[in-house]
């Protein structure tokens, strides 16, 4: 071999190896500042103020977009956390539902008197709240005790399983914008008789749903579901499911979807989205569930090994799934795992991957015209003297004590700088240091508040 020709290998080398190192230094998560507390189970959001990520033994809770974390619960398990935008939060542990009105400050917990673990909450556009149980026994099989409902924001729990007849180990739980529920639970014994349950009057009656699919010639239409790895209801009132199952005597898996309006038409069979690359297309990728984006992005994740899991995700509405692995860590046997995902109006994500200790964070579907930190038509509260000297005392009035109060203050970039906690009528903090106009938030448990504006000079 000649002199030119070794030189021309070794530049054609060096070209693969810069942009082998290009692609992988443009990193799709990032981790946030810190992540104390182990291996995580999950994240919410409440609006844009706040953080939970579930821990195995407890919650953590962030004001500053995980720059740091405080423990707001310790517990014997922690398998789920779930938030609403009035600052309310759940977490699900072993026979256990943990409650908090006021962003995670206080809790209490209510029993359901049994062993199973609450795996996942939903809720619907009344305030309603819903809790599966389920789980796999080596001895056993699927086990659980079904769905309960809350209508008193988690005061108390009743359990609805009218419908489900023995089939009480659930995987997954969504609702659309019309209220109606959609369950799906396990059927060890692949028969037919679990899978898809909906029900229009919040669980009091479940009806079991049949799937159907185009099989092409190649296997039976009809499904039977073992199990499912995602259920969610898109903007659009698409429902999805992850399924796997058997076709007669054919396994399955399979990524599907149907118009919310046609779930109970069988003339109207349910279609498939592609995510892997499967010669046999009845054996694909299960998705973990699909975060819908606020600029049309969409994000899951795929379980397993380096070869087929990952971070999953689509910028055309599921049409193709790109496998996102920049970044992301392993879970703590070395795997990748479920994900789940939090988005502030920025169309910021924050996403947390089943047992690994990191939390994660993506700037790639931010989105334009970023709401203001305060709608104009909030309360206002009084701050006295206004304006101030920077780092002077300044007073924050209330109506009167009570709830405990989450204070904010953001500077006019929309930063927060500062966050308290009071059940005091009256607050006393401290001046920011850089002169400026800074606005205060305060948020009540239950979805109540208002602002203030600050002037520092």
């Amino acid at each position: 071999m000649t002199t030119t020709s070794l030189r021309r290998i070794a530049a054609a080398l060096l070209l693969v190896a810069c942009g082998f190192t290009k692609a992988y230094t443009q990193k799709f998560w990032l981790t946030t500042y810190e992540f104390p507390g182990g291996p995580k189970t999950g994240i919410a959001a409440i609006g844009d103020s706040c953080l939970v990520a579930g821990l195995t033994n407890g919650v953590l809770r962030s004001f500053n977009e995980g720059q740091s974390w405080e423990n707001i619960l310790d517990a014997g398990a922690v398998y789920t956390v779930f938030a609403t935008k009035e600052g309310e939060v759940l977490a699900g542990g072993t026979g256990k539902i943990y409650v908090s009105t006021d962003y995670g400050s206080t809790w209490d917990s209510v029993a359901l008197n049994h062993n199973y673990p609450v795996i996942q909450f939903a809720r619907n556009e009344a305030g309603e709240l819903f809790a599966i149980t389920g789980a796999y026994d080596f001895l056993l099989g699927y086990v659980g005790a079904g769905v309960y409902y809350s209508g008193d924001q988690g005061e108390t729990w009743a359990q609805r399983n009218n419908g489900l007849g023995n089939y009480l180990s659930c995987n997954k739980i969504a609702v659309d914008r019309n209220g109606r529920l959609y369950l799906m639970v396990a059927d060890e014994l692949v028969d037919g008789q679990g899978g898809l349950f909906i029900s229009g009057n919040n669980g009091l009656q479940w009806e079991h749903i049949d799937i159907r699919i185009d099989g092409q010639g190649v296997i039976d239409d009809g499904i039977d579901v073992q199990y499912c790895t995602g259920l969610d209801v898109s903007p659009q009132d698409t429902l999805y499911l992850s399924i796997e199952g058997v076709a007669v005597n054919v396994s399955t898996r399979l990524n599907l979807h149907k118009h919310i309006d046609n779930v109970t038409d069988i003339s109207k069979k349910w279609s498939r989205m592609k995510v892997g690359n499967s010669i046999s297309w009845w054996l694909d990728r299960l998705l973990n569930g699909i975060h819908f984006s606020a600029n049309g992005d969409r994000y899951s994740s795929v379980s397993g090994s380096p070869v087929i899991g990952g971070t999953y995700f689509s910028k055309n509405e599921g049409n193709t799934w790109s496998k996102q692995q920049q970044g992301l860590g392993f879970d703590i046997f070395g795997r990748f795992g479920a994900q789940t995902f939090a988005e502030k109006s920025s169309g910021k994500i924050f996403m947390v991957q089943y047992l690994d200790e990191r939390i994660y964070w993506a700037d790639t579907s931010l989105v334009t015209g970023v709401k203001k930190p305060f709608p104009d038509g909030q309360k206002r509260y009084s701050v006295f003297p206004n304006p101030v000297a920077s780092g002077e005392k300044i007073q924050l009035d209330f109506e009167q004590a009570g709830s405990v109060k989450t204070v904010m203050v953001f500077d006019n970039s929309g930063k927060m700088t500062a966050t308290y906690h009071t059940g005091q009528q009256t607050l006393e903090l401290e001046a920011p240091r850089s002169p400026g106009i800074y606005l205060i938030r305060v948020a009540e448990p239950g979805g109540g508040g208002g602002v203030a504006r600050l002037i520092v000079r």
